[in-house]
């Protein structure tokens, strides 16, 4: 690539020019998968929006992808049913999906692969999908890499008291959930609890915001 791009930039001087005569040179790579890491974008600008020549209106993806982020225990899946049951967006759970590839041999793809595969199966069919995740970690940071540029990716805080966390963890049946100890469970959710991103949507699960609150919040969420 950076010799392509030399080499256009080379050709605009022939033999007697004066260098002062080189104009700027973009180029314009369209790739099957992102070049760059998450953690360097910044750096580089390689988002580009596309646009209707009659009447500039923009051409944008039609799939978005919502992620609940939070703590052990905050609620995550409790609204993602909830958004599942009363509108048109699909909740995938994904711990289902990480039992089946630890109880696996773990020969084939990696587990966040996996889960990228069920979002994709699911976009199928829906234009919006919702998952959960604590929002931290090598995988979770390799999953928005796999599906950026595929989807818009919306991400939303659920906060809630990390002792209520625990409380509910402990109470919850733990068939459905990977299994884990009160002291990694407030380990990982004081982590989770630091996570900073930049936020689409907070929602205060403790108690103030009710279940039309949250529906209606992350419905007009999807629709931006």
């Amino acid at each position: 690539m950076v010799y392509i791009w030399s080499s256009v930039y080379k050709d605009q001087l022939h033999e007697g020019k004066e260098y002062q005569m080189l104009k700027p040179v973009i180029t314009i790579w369209l790739l099957a998968e992102n070049l760059f890491s998450p953690r360097i974008t910044e750096e580089f600008h390689h988002h580009f929006q596309c646009q209707l020549r009659q009447d500039h209106r923009s051409v944008t993806m039609t799939k978005t992808l919502l992620i609940l982020i939070g703590p052990k225990g905050v609620g995550k899946t409790y609204i993602g049913s909830l958004v599942d049951q009363h509108t048109e967006i699909a909740f995938l759970r994904v711990e289902p999906i990480w039992i089946r590839y630890y109880n696996s041999d773990r020969t084939g793809n990696p587990g966040w692969e996996l889960v990228a595969e069920a979002i994709e199966q699911l976009f199928v069919e829906h234009d919006h999908v919702m998952i959960e995740s604590l929002g931290v970690g090598e995988t979770f940071d390799k999953l928005i890499e796999q599906m950026d540029g595929k989807c818009t990716i919306r991400l939303i805080r659920v906060k809630t008291a990390l002792e209520t966390c625990l409380e509910r963890v402990r109470n919850r049946d733990a068939s459905q959930h990977i299994p884990v100890s009160d002291d990694k469970v407030e380990q990982y959710n004081q982590i989770a609890e630091k996570v900073v991103h930049e936020w689409d949507l907070v929602i205060d699960n403790n108690g103030p915001a009710s279940d039309d609150d949250i529906l209606k919040s992350i419905q007009q969420l999807s629709h931006t």
